[in-house]
């Protein structure tokens, strides 16, 4: 999906993953513990000033001038994009058919959340800082092999002979 001001998402296809399922309260299980390692994965990348996008290297450093804001915010002087923790946290995962989407729904934070998943252009003030794929992108293969090896865990739990 286009990252839009407007429209902050990203499906992550699982249906290759869910083919294994016997149940529909496996596939769910499976769609929301991919959900959960997904958002865990890009608050730990973020949090380290990396992205966690293919592709795409470490954050550029704060400006001295942000630097200094921050710092007499108390949040430290890292390019982790938390300043008032508003923007990551607002992230959803909704289930949906053949995986889910990853969003983010408050008007406001989908606004800061383009500015930093884009490049510099027009009124956009941010460096960027991308933490979500655009349609041509996926996120590191690091953290695609995590989700598939947490989702066969899932589908053992759900299938074991005990």
């Amino acid at each position: 999906m286009p990252l839009t001001k407007t429209k902050i998402s990203y499906f992550y296809d699982l249906s290759e993953q869910l083919e294994k399922a016997n149940s529909r309260a496996e596939k769910e299980a499976m769609k929301r513990r991919a959900g959960d390692i997904l958002l865990d994965e890009i608050f730990e990348y973020t949090s380290n000033e990396k992205s966690p996008v293919k592709n795409q290297r470490s954050f550029k450093p704060l400006s001295p001038e942000y630097k200094k804001l921050k710092k007499a915010k108390g949040k430290g002087d890292k390019a982790n994009l938390i300043l008032f923790y508003d923007m990551l946290p607002s992230m959803k995962v909704k289930p949906v058919k053949d995986g889910f989407e990853l969003k983010i729904t408050d008007p406001l934070e989908k606004k800061k959340a383009f500015n930093h998943n884009t490049p510099k252009s027009g009124v956009n003030t941010s460096p960027k800082r991308q933490f979500i794929p655009k349609d041509d992108q996926d996120f590191k293969t690091g953290i695609k092999k995590k989700i598939d090896s947490e989702l066969n865990k899932v589908h053992k739990e759900f299938n074991s002979d005990d």
